[in-house]
């Protein structure tokens, strides 16, 4: 490290330390722990007032199902806290229906016990009810172990109790709704340094000598793929956040940029995969390569261009910025390299056009301003 890069390292280190109280109380997992604390609370106050408006004998037992719901019912977005309140609601109504209905029909035992847990799972398969399905055959047996002689108190209270604290929640995000903006730029920029990494590892492997063989590229293959799942999740939920959001308005811009850089950015991860695979064929052991040394460093060269673009991939690269022209003069060194290879077979000119035409796809996927037609 040069004399002049530490102190500018040290100045990162220490604003990253001072940012990370913010960071943390802006979490989403503080938002969720915030919004899961208040929505509990409100529903235990609201089930107490309404177990004593309405003098419903018994019901002051079972109140404690009502912050349970409102548990539940929390979610990152309103969409989400919604659909799980209905989800619930119906779990438990069909859970309750069949620990009463058996409850009236046989006596508690062996036999009641098996037909419960038996029908509540299939019912369980029943559309709408989604993750919430498993709640049929436990409700079901509650109904039916612990309600007793006061069966239908119970199932009616656990049932009730749990849907208004269910809708709590939903309540609650409605009034404090929250954008996952943070976890999608994380997302975001995780994605991007696994492909820049992938990149960069493409182009050591073309610089070493000997060349890779085929299970050495196979091990030089990085899992972009989970980072790809987390993006596109990520940007699902900002899709679904923006339902019954006030805040939708001021974020759209930002979401819609979101999902379009996600895009691109998959179709990167394509590209480079099928380069990794022309890269692999093209370094068989029983196969002479068309790739000489010269270029293959060209072809390292763009690869690490491309990788230091991909890095710095948004909506604010111009045509003019100095890592795209990098790329461009890359592309168009290989492209002249590939066209003065004169005595190559069909074979051997297949491969090269294969990696070219690979590295220009990945490349305009994130170059602003190179068309797709020209690829």
């Amino acid at each position: 490290m040069g004399v002049k890069e530490a102190p500018v390292r040290m100045l990162e280190e220490v604003r990253s330390r001072s940012e990370r109280p913010r960071r943390y109380l802006t979490s989403r997992r503080t938002q969720l722990a915030f919004k899961g604390a208040l929505a509990a609370s409100a529903a235990w106050l609201l089930a107490e007032a309404v177990t004593r408006l309405v003098s419903a004998e018994g019901f002051e037992n079972y109140i404690y199902y009502a912050p349970l719901g409102a548990v539940v019912a929390t979610d990152a977005t309103i969409a989400g806290s919604a659909r799980t309140a209905r989800q619930t609601a119906l779990a438990l109504a069909l859970g309750a229906s069949l620990g009463l209905a058996v409850g009236w029909t046989l006596h508690p035992g062996v036999l009641s016990l098996a037909i419960v847990v038996a029908v509540g799972v299939l019912l369980g398969a029943l559309p709408g009810l989604g993750d919430m399905r498993s709640w049929v055959p436990v409700v079901a047996l509650f109904v039916l172990v612990l309600g007793g002689h006061d069966a239908e108190t119970y199932a009616t209270a656990y049932v009730g109790l749990t849907a208004l604290g269910a809708a709590c929640g939903v309540v609650v995000n409605m009034v404090f709704p929250s954008m996952p903006l943070r976890s999608g730029q994380e997302a975001l920029d995780r994605l991007k340094s696994q492909l820049a990494n992938q990149l960069d590892d493409l182009a050591g492997g073309l610089r070493q000598q000997p060349p890779p063989g085929r299970e050495e590229w196979a091990r030089r293959r990085w899992d972009t793929q989970t980072h790809l799942d987390q993006s596109r999740e990520v940007v699902r939920e900002l899709m679904e956040a923006q339902y019954g959001n006030i805040l939708r308005s001021r974020h759209k811009g930002w979401v819609d940029k979101q999902t379009q850089l996600v895009g691109a950015l998959e179709h990167v991860a394509w590209f480079v995969e099928d380069l990794l695979a022309v890269l692999s064929q093209n370094h068989r052991d029983d196969v002479e390569s068309p790739m000489d040394h010269d270029l293959a460093e060209v072809v390292a060269s763009a690869l690490e261009e491309l990788a230091t673009l991909v890095l710095a991939y948004d909506d604010t690269l111009s045509s003019e910025d100095e890592r795209v022209r990098n790329v461009e003069k890359c592309l168009q060194k290989l492209t002249r390299e590939f066209a003065d290879r004169r005595d190559l077979d069909a074979s051997h000119v297949a491969i090269l056009g294969a990696v070219v035409a690979n590295l220009r796809r990945a490349t305009a996927a994130v170059h602003p301003g190179m068309e797709h037609a020209r690829v």
